[in-house]
C-alpha cells in the first residue's frame, strides 16, 4: 500500500468534524500510533488511517489507533468511541492460517461486542480486504453485518464494495462521501428500520 503524501480528506476527518469519536483497535501493534511497516502479527497494511498524511499530521489523532487489547477496556467502561475499527493480526485475519482460527478469534472477541450495553444503538461489520477470484475486478468477498439493528437471517444479494460499506456509514450519520462511495449505493436491505436507506 502506498503513503498518501496529499492531504485527502479521510474517515478520520469526515468523522472529527461531525463531532463523532474514532479509534482504531490493532491486534499486535505494541503501542498507540506506533507507526512501522510491521510488529510481529501486526501489519501496518491493514490500518487504513495511518497511510492519510493529515491523519499522521496530528498525533493526538494517531494516538486513536491503539493496541487491541484497548477494546475490551473500552466496552468494559462503556467507552467505545462512535466508529471503531477492529483488526486483527495476519494470524487471525485468516491471511496466515485456515478459516477455523478466525472463527475461533471472531467468537471469543466480537461475539461478545454483540449483547454489550455500549453495542445496543450500533452495528458491527465483518468484511475482508482480499477475494480468491478475479470475478468484481478484485474476488468476492463475504461481510457480514450483526447487532441490534441488523435483521436476523438475511442474505442480501446485492453486490456491495468497501465504497458501498463506507457510504452506508456516511449515510447514517449525514457525513460527506468520500472518493468513489459517492457513486455507489449504501447497504439497505438489513436493517430492522429504515433509518439507513
Amino acid at each position: 500500500m502506498f503513503e498518501n503524501k496529499e492531504r485527502t480528506p479521510s474517515l478520520a476527518d469526515t468523522l472529527a468534524v461531525a463531532g463523532r469519536s474514532w479509534k482504531a483497535y490493532v491486534e499486535g501493534l505494541p503501542s498507540p500510533g506506533f507507526e512501522n511497516a510491521a510488529s510481529g502479527e501486526d501489519a501496518k497494511k491493514h490500518d487504513p488511517f495511518v497511510y492519510f498524511a493529515h491523519v499522521l499530521a496530528h498525533r493526538a489523532w494517531v494516538q486513536h489507533v491503539v493496541p487491541f487489547a484497548q477494546l475490551a477496556a473500552d466496552v468494559r467502561r462503556d467507552a467505545l468511541p462512535d466508529f471503531s475499527l477492529v483488526v486483527p493480526n495476519l494470524c487471525d485475519d485468516m491471511h496466515d492460517s485456515g478459516v477455523a482460527t478466525g472463527d475461533r478469534w471472531l467468537r471469543r472477541e466480537i461475539v461478545p461486542l454483540l449483547s454489550a450495553r455500549v453495542l445496543q444503538h450500533g452495528v458491527v461489520f465483518v468484511t475482508f480486504d482480499e477475494g480468491v477470484t478475479n470475478r468484481g475486478g478484485g474476488g468476492n468477498v463475504e461481510m457480514l453485518a450483526a447487532g441490534p439493528l441488523v435483521k436476523h437471517g438475511v442474505v442480501d444479494s446485492q453486490p456491495a464494495s468497501h465504497y458501498s460499506l463506507l457510504r452506508t456509514i456516511e449515510q447514517a450519520w449525514g457525513l460527506p462521501y468520500l472518493g468513489h462511495s459517492a457513486a455507489v449505493s449504501p447497504v439497505t436491505r438489513i436493517w430492522r428500520q429504515r433509518r439507513y436507506s
